[in-house]
């Protein structure tokens, strides 16, 4: 059996948890248990434990985490947590982590938690994820918090049919409901079920994730720590993207948005705000209408000019003939 919080299971085991803290601790969270039974929790939890100590860590960093004691972290510890895919769960459990933490308070709110998980569950772009969330709940999740969410709290794709059929086991029904018309592709259904729009506003997101950030950067600046000065310039770069981001949307500034914006959005069905209300496509239609007029005009010109050469070289060769007469 697989689960999908299975990086985040083995985080957990390099905080020093053995098998009966690390189930509780997922129960806590609202995650499924490493089943209920005794010798099946503790199989998986060997397992899991297992792959950590093949993989090629050194003896000390080992150690530490069956031995978990705060105080004293080895020298290089970070360097070897990202050779294990956990250095993103580490920096959060330092305080250093801000879009790890923006992905535990999205588990924490029930219906956001199932929400991003049905639409993962279903393959849709994390960008996509975060601006629906925003605009359905008025939460400002960042696109790295929802790929951090994926990546340690909800990865369907390691699940087998088998793992699947055993996971959906132990959620609550009205969650494998959800999950199932995800699985099976009925994205329209979902989103109604889910009540989410087909179409979003990019622009709008934006805007709110710029408040959000401004927000975020006034409460870390007035602590006057490192560490929170360290969140503070995080989120105020957030806030400057943001703003940036929204101003091209709203100004219509079309070069800057198909660099900056229209690729990362290309998989989102939305109409984005432009000036007049134009959308993109509208635009392109325009620049090619201009471009084929442009062409025709030019065409027009080469015909004129041959028609021209066919009448002076017609001349021409009447001129030689009356001479040679």
């Amino acid at each position: 059996m697989r689960l999908p919080h299975e990086k985040y299971i083995r985080f957990l085991i390099t905080t020093g948890l053995d098998s009966t803290d690390t189930n509780e601790h997922l129960e806590e969270m609202g995650f499924a248990p490493m089943t209920k039974n005794d010798n099946g929790r503790y199989n998986y939890f060997r397992e899991q434990s297992q792959v950590l100590d093949d993989a090629q860590i050194p003896k000390n960093i080992k150690a530490f985490w069956k031995k978990f004691d705060k105080t004293k972290i080895p020298k290089d510890f970070l360097q070897y947590m990202n050779v294990l895919g956990l250095k993103e769960a580490w920096l959060y459990n330092m305080g250093k982590n801000t879009d790890f933490a923006n992905a535990v308070d999205a588990i924490k709110d029930p219906d956001i938690n199932i929400t991003i998980k049905a639409l993962l569950a279903c393959r849709t772009p994390p960008i996509e994820i975060a601006a629906l969330i925003n605009g359905k709940f008025v939460y400002p999740i960042t696109e790295k918090a929802v790929k951090l969410f994926k990546e340690y709290f909800f990865e369907p794709d390691i699940l087998s049919r088998e793992s699947w059929r055993e996971y959906m086991q132990t959620i609550p029904k009205e969650e494998q409901v959800i999950l199932y018309k995800a699985i099976s592709g009925r994205q329209k259904e979902l989103r109604a079920e889910l009540e989410l729009p087909n179409k979003i506003s990019v622009s709008e997101h934006y805007q709110q994730l710029h408040v959000f950030a401004m927000e975020k950067f006034n409460d870390s600046r007035r602590n006057n720590d490192p560490v929170t000065a360290e969140m503070a310039m995080k989120w105020a770069k957030l806030a400057m993207m943001a703003g940036d981001k929204y101003e091209k949307l709203k100004q219509g500034d079309v070069t800057d948005f198909t660099k900056d914006v229209q690729m990362e959005f290309e998989t989102i069905e939305t109409d984005f705000p432009m000036i007049g209300q134009e959308t993109v496509s509208e635009i392109q239609q325009q620049k090619d209408a201009v471009k084929k007029d442009a062409l025709d005009k030019v065409q027009d010109e080469i015909n004129k000019g041959t028609t021209g050469r066919t009448t002076r070289q017609q001349g021409a060769s009447t001129q030689m003939s009356l001479d040679e007469a």
